[in-house]
């Protein structure tokens, strides 16, 4: 269990902090009606956060423009939208999915200072922001993290919703978190974080868990003893197994 001596009030764990990218960048060829709307569709699932696909959002005329430049085999095991996702729209996403969220926290004055565990650069040179290397929370077996209320985490599309090792980690150090609604949580039941999907539910637990530490406390401790009972190798490899056995079916 990490070390509680709650300094500052939060971390976001992401790296998807980029205020704008465009499916222009790792796409060229693309008629600029189909170009305006992949950007509009991100943007607005950047704003309401949640595991369905992009693609399979889009209008057939884009998917038309999209099956025409990329390289696409009949043959793959994922259907054409799925392939548009992982190739292409999850990665613009993942890299900007949380600026909207720290932009809310700095411009309602929730919060002084916002922290990131981030495992590439900060784009940004403002003092409010403030960059801790990944690798060093996770080497030092995630004690930093004791310096914080809040942890927002932002799982990423490409991960498919899935609990990764670091937030299993996280959550079973006995940090109290709020997690991005592209998780799938299923498996902790009620014992489950609290989620967001959007920046009026981010805001609106942020102040609440702030104002109410006892709150924070127990539903972190609720959650970490959940995660750890399921975080053994075993129960996770089931879980992986069981997962797979499903989607075959």
């Amino acid at each position: 269990m990490t070390k509680k001596n709650e300094k500052e009030d939060i971390l976001f764990w992401t790296d998807g902090v980029d205020s704008e990218r465009s499916i222009n960048e790792v796409l060229n060829g693309l008629k600029d009606s189909s170009k305006g709307y992949i950007d509009a569709t991100i943007k607005a699932r950047r704003a309401d956060i949640s595991s369905k696909s992009i693609a399979k959002s889009l209008p057939q005329y884009v998917l038309e423009d999209l099956s025409s430049i990329l390289n696409y085999s009949d043959k793959s095991l994922l259907t054409f939208a799925d392939y548009c996702d992982r190739s292409v729209l999850f990665p613009i996403i993942d890299k900007m999915l949380a600026y909207v969220y720290l932009n809310m926290l700095i411009s309602n004055k929730i919060i002084d200072k916002l922290f990131f565990s981030m495992t590439r650069g900060m784009p940004y040179t403002n003092t409010e922001l403030v960059r801790i290397d990944r690798d060093e929370i996770i080497n030092n077996q995630y004690e930093a993290l004791g310096n914080f209320k809040i942890v927002v985490y932002f799982s990423r599309y490409a991960d498919d919703g899935m609990v990764t090792q670091e937030l299993w980690n996280i959550l079973a150090a006995g940090v109290f978190v709020i997690c991005s609604a592209n998780t799938d949580l299923s498996t902790f039941g009620n014992e489950a974080p609290e989620t967001f999907k959007n920046t009026w539910e981010l805001e609106k637990k942020v102040r609440y868990y702030l104002n109410n530490p006892d709150k924070r406390i127990e539903k972190a401790e609720i959650t970490a003893r959940r995660a750890r009972e399921m975080g053994g190798y075993d129960n996770r490899v089931k879980r992986i197994l069981d997962d797979l056995k499903g989607r075959i079916e």
